[in-house]
């Protein structure tokens, strides 16, 4: 099943600063006041009965030897791990089957939520895409390497969260190559480079932009869940609404953003949610890393 990622309008935040206030094209005009550290509530939906399910099938695969393969299919059944998938054009897309997830998260990398994150994906044994702003990876270079060294994929979300369809070309363009410069020289030190996925802010494109991405090898990722993880609202209602519109969809890429406390409220209880429908999260990486590494790492103006 061929699952949509392109053409949709979502919302996404501004890169946070100490008076953040969020936009979003998905609601009508007006501002909405970005909550870094908002108090939440208790992560939902444990699983503790599977858990201890599990559980007990270890302790009888330790007093019986003969129990490996009941345990390792006790283990497959609850796990999260899908498949790797190496994409390097939309075609590639297309190889995502029914009930398989691509978890992606915009706007890092922030030192105070992307390490809780990584944390969270490690517990579930998952990997996600991360899109991160150029400025960010400059402001927070050693919250980048935790990502990189951590396995995950990271893409690249601007430099400046700039929405494409309100500047010139050359701005755009140019805050493209600023973003993979910055993002690389983070990565440096690990001896990592950003991907060639790129994902608009607020999903705002214009065809000469995303055409000239293309022809220098970037793939442009979109969505088919968009969390809206930015708004102030509970985290129950964040976790219903993107698990309504995932199970609508049977699939697909879903966003987050790695600069809210709340995303890691929710971000337990939705895996948890995955694993209740039997989704499997799939991890996303490039066929090829070409043009983008070949450009030394500097510091950008």
């Amino acid at each position: 099943m061929a699952l949509a990622v392109a053409g949709l309008l979502a919302g996404c935040a501004q890169v946070p600063s100490k008076t953040a206030n969020l936009t979003t094209q998905g609601l009508p005009a007006g501002a909405v006041s970005a909550v870094l550290d908002q108090t939440m509530p208790d992560p939902l939906g444990a699983d503790k009965k599977n858990t201890q399910a599990v559980a007990s099938v270890v302790s009888v695969a330790a007093k019986d030897g003969g129990a490996d393969s009941q345990l390792s299919e006790a283990i497959a059944a609850r796990s999260l791990t899908g498949r790797t998938i190496h994409v390097g054009s939309h075609a590639d897309f297309a190889k995502l089957r029914p009930g398989e997830v691509v978890l992606s998260f915009d706007d890092g990398p922030d030192p105070a939520v992307t390490p809780k994150i990584l944390k969270i994906l490690d517990e579930y044994r998952v990997k996600a895409v991360f899109f991160m702003v150029g400025e960010m990876a400059k402001n927070h270079p050693k919250t980048a390497r935790l990502v990189a060294s951590d396995g995950q994929t990271i893409g690249s979300h601007s430099y400046g969260h700039e929405n494409m369809s309100n500047v010139d070309y050359d701005t755009a363009m140019l805050s493209i190559t600023k973003s993979k410069l910055a993002i690389n020289a983070a990565l440096a030190p690990v001896g990592k480079s950003v991907s060639p996925f790129f994902r608009f802010p607020y999903m705002a494109s214009t065809s000469a932009v995303s055409t000239s991405l293309e022809d220098d090898g970037w793939t442009i990722f979109s969505l088919d869940a968009d969390s809206w993880d930015y708004l102030k609202q509970s985290p129950d209602r964040i976790l219903k609404r993107t698990l309504k519109r995932l199970d609508a969809k049977g699939g697909g890429i879903v966003l987050f953003h790695d600069i809210h406390a709340r995303t890691i409220k929710v971000l337990p209880a939705f895996l948890d949610g995955l694993k209740e429908r039997g989704f499997k999260v799939v991890r996303i990486v490039p066929k090829a890393q070409d043009i983008l590494t070949a450009t030394a790492p500097v510091n950008p103006s």
